[in-house]
């Protein structure tokens, strides 16, 4: 028999951080006025970075499944944060576009992220908060499905 205390495991301290912070962070949107879901604000960051994605690599960048994705992407058009248009390219696809007031957001949410964030990582200096992303890294390198998946982008 082991000593193994859920309430000490790493694997549960990284759920309830997680959980706390993704719970403020909408916490946060909601105080604002904003009613944005964490797999629409993974797919505005994604847009923000790069515009013109397809469903199939909105999916993929955001570690979601197609069906989310597709339901998540209705949401964003019913809200007018997002276009779907016809890919010039390959007209059997669709690239998903910002509209100015889906850019707009950008401006308005990553702020309340950051302060997420910074209560997140209220009493760490700078240099622990980078070895603390790189030691996650880590542990996601490690447990991945296929090792030559690459790490999720720095989210901070």
């Amino acid at each position: 028999m082991s000593d193994f205390q859920l309430e000490h495991s790493l694997g549960y301290l990284l759920y309830l951080a997680h959980t706390r912070m993704r719970q403020e962070l909408q916490r946060q949107f909601a105080a604002h006025g904003y009613s944005i879901t964490m797999p629409q604000w993974l797919i505005l960051n994604r847009l923000w970075q790069e515009e013109g994605l397809t469903q199939h690599d909105l999916a993929e960048r955001t570690f979601r499944d197609k069906t989310t994705t597709a339901r998540t992407l209705a949401l964003l058009i019913e809200q007018q944060f997002v276009v779907r248009e016809r890919d010039p390219v390959d007209r059997r696809n669709y690239q998903i576009s910002l509209t100015p007031a889906g850019r707009a957001l950008k401006d308005e949410l990553i702020p309340l992220a950051q302060g997420v964030i910074a209560q997140a990582t209220a009493g760490l200096r700078d240099d622990e908060v980078a070895v603390l992303k790189n030691l996650l890294a880590t542990l996601y390198a490690n447990i991945a499905l296929d090792p030559l998946e690459p790490l999720p982008p720095d989210r901070e």
